[in-house]
């Protein structure tokens, strides 16, 4: 197997590429979510419930990395 297969549109669209992507995604979008939980709680106490959004940056944006997965892998 060449490097530049690994890099091929066939080997990153594969479904159990899609599979591993999508499970390591949502386990590091959990993990975020736990990450910032602090930070998510003062927000909700001190701040105005809209802000809750801008809080977790990372986790959010992998969230909808993993969903825009889960479109791919459920067509």
């Amino acid at each position: 197997m060449s490097l530049s297969y690994l890099w091929s549109r066939s080997f990153l669209t594969s479904r159990p590429f899609l599979w591993l992507l999508f499970w390591c995604n949502l386990v590091g979008t959990v993990y975020g979510y736990i990450w910032y939980g602090g930070q998510l709680e003062y927000t909700l106490n001190y701040h105005p419930a809209w802000q809750i959004v801008f809080v977790p940056d990372s986790p959010t944006a992998s969230l909808f990395f993993t969903i825009s997965i889960a479109f791919l892998l459920y067509p």
